[in-house]
């Protein structure tokens, strides 16, 4: 039997990788990495630099954010050296000693990817001379299923009896993807699922186009400021921290963001939101109920999301650590035995 101190779990995406340890480690940091070089500017504010066999590199908060190129939101991203230092650094950082390593990919990739995951991240792992005794690759929209924290709108936790009955959606708008699942009576039903790599970060990208020339994009007048203009050294992941605060500082004054986002976000939902339902679901009536995670459930409203959700909506605290719990609750449960799993377990390999 795996003692729950050997787990680990991983949610490594293009916009922020996040772990949990059976030791008690948590990670929550932005899928960045610069090459480290002595003298820099990183070096000058005390970031201290990662080292693994492809050299040294400034991973996270500690990355000069004008500098970060652009990342793929497709399937390359799974086999990029971003993902692979990202998950290094984890792993060693974690402290956890011949980890279980539970992990996923989105439902688009998982097929033709899983295997190879696995195998590269072991080789990866091997290179640093750390072994891991077993991988768990899942699917990322599972993992929600298994998120302790699911809530209905007034905070109430929703019981497990009503999890395990009929049909439930699994809804994970990531920062890179965006995916729809099923479990019908604590079973997943791969024939209704759906997803393709449109996330939060292509609302980022319309924000900061939107931003760079408020005028072609019909930003109303009343919203920003006489000769608003962004600086060079803003990009779309500064897009990312200003919707995390709400605000934009500009000559000292705060501009509320949400009026400029909700028009962007209304038209992601409708696009993209839409079409994901109806391919998945057909519509929403007749399931018990839809659970709403990801980075996208904290910068979509409620009013919003009824408008293609004909039923109730339970979105859990911190709907962006979503993922990364319901690996962990799964690893613990399925792994140590020591809590009974939903049917559920039968749908990922491992």
């Amino acid at each position: 039997m795996i003692k729950k101190q050997q787990i680990l779990v991983l949610d490594i995406g293009n916009g922020r990788t996040k772990g949990i340890g059976g030791n008690r480690y948590r990670c929550d940091y932005p899928s960045h990495v610069l090459p480290y070089t002595k003298g820099s500017l990183a070096e000058s504010f005390g970031a201290k630099p990662f080292k693994c066999s492809l050299g040294h590199f400034i991973v996270g908060d500690q990355c000069v954010k004008g500098k970060i190129a652009t990342k793929s939101t497709d399937s390359s991203f799974y086999e990029s050296d971003v993902f692979r230092i990202c998950l290094l650094k984890a792993v060693k950082d974690s402290g956890v000693k011949t980890p279980y390593l539970v992990t996923g990919l989105p439902k688009e990739h998982y097929d033709r990817l899983h295997t190879g995951l696995e195998a590269n991240i072991r080789k990866w792992c091997k290179s640093e001379g750390m072994s891991l005794p077993g991988i768990v690759i899942m699917k990322q929209q599972l993992a929600l299923f298994f998120d302790p924290m699911i809530e209905d709108q007034d905070g109430n936790k929703i019981p497990s009896k009503i999890l395990l009955n009929g049909k439930v959606g699994l809804l994970d708008g990531g920062y890179g993807t965006t995916d729809l699942g099923t479990i019908i009576d604590g079973i997943p039903n791969e024939d209704k699922e759906w997803g393709e790599s449109t996330g939060v970060s292509d609302i980022h990208k319309k924000l900061f186009a939107a931003l760079s020339n408020p005028a072609a994009n019909q930003i109303k007048k009343s919203l920003l400021p006489t000769k608003f203009e962004l600086s060079p050294d803003i990009n779309e992941y500064t897009m990312d921290t200003w919707i995390r605060q709400g605000h934009i500082v500009y000559c000292g004054e705060k501009i509320l963001l949400k009026p400029i986002l909700s028009t962007i976000v209304d038209k992601f939902v409708a696009d993209v939101l839409s079409r994901g339902i109806k391919s998945a679901w057909g519509n929403t009536k007749f399931m018990t109920g839809v659970i709403n995670a990801g980075g996208l459930a904290n910068i979509t409203p409620r009013d919003l999301l009824e408008k293609y959700i004909e039923c109730p909506i339970w979105t859990p605290s911190e709907p962006e650590m979503s993922v990364v719990r319901g690996y962990y609750e799964y690893a613990v449960a399925k792994l140590t035995k020591s809590k009974t799993l939903a049917p559920c377990e039968l749908a990922v390999n491992g």
